[in-house]
């Protein structure tokens, strides 16, 4: 099975790894899920692929390293961007994570250079919180980016246009070969705000 393949599995089989159906909404809702799903991520690799590979967070910087059990030598670089459909609506807001994925690429291409034989891949995954309703005021203390996701969804008329507008930047920004898979998350709901986390896997 190709890397390719495996990963996609993987953040496929993150969907069933909350516990209520409602929990995703909640992180997102109160925070960024970088890490949530990462880890998620890491555990389900680990389980499926524990005979050939480990699966290493935080390795040398890298989120997440899938090694060679045998020699411990790299066979991808996996980088995780947590961000809101609202950030990347806003075309100022949206270059500057550009940047920060392509520092992150850059990084781990250095990374990769270092260790040749074989060669590892090296992917992005990007994700993006998308609230299909306003958030009140009753949570704004504990919703951070309250005013920006409400600004987004009140000049775009509606959570579809944030959404398809969100979709359109991403697949004109990055060429289709390096979009391994654009899906995501049903985060159900909390206070009554549902939402869902939107994510691509790029191969740079």
């Amino acid at each position: 099975m190709s890397m390719e393949s495996i990963l996609k599995e993987g953040l496929k089989s993150v969907q069933d790894s909350f516990s209520d159906p409602n929990e995703l909404a909640y992180l997102a809702l109160t925070g960024k899920v970088e890490t949530q799903i990462r880890d998620r991520l890491a555990f389900s690799l680990h389980c499926k692929l524990y005979s050939t590979y480990m699966i290493a967070r935080e390795w040398n910087r890298c989120d997440l390293a899938i090694l060679d059990k045998e020699n411990s030598s790299p066979i991808a670089f996996i980088e995780l961007k947590a961000l809101h459909s609202a950030d990347i609506c806003n075309q100022k807001k949206w270059e500057k994570y550009k940047k920060k994925i392509e520092y992150d690429r850059i990084k781990s291409k250095n990374l990769a250079e270092k260790h040749k034989t074989p060669f590892p891949e090296i992917y992005t995954i990007l994700l993006a919180t998308h609230t299909i309703n306003n958030i009140s005021t009753d949570i704004g203390k504990i919703s951070k980016y309250r005013k920006r996701i409400n600004n987004a969804l009140s000049k775009y008329e509606g959570h579809e246009a944030v959404r398809d507008l969100s979709c359109s930047r991403i697949s004109n920004d990055y060429p289709s070969g390096e979009i391994v898979v654009c899906e995501c998350y049903e985060g159900g709901s909390a206070w009554g705000i549902a939402c869902e986390v939107l994510y691509w896997l790029l191969k740079a």
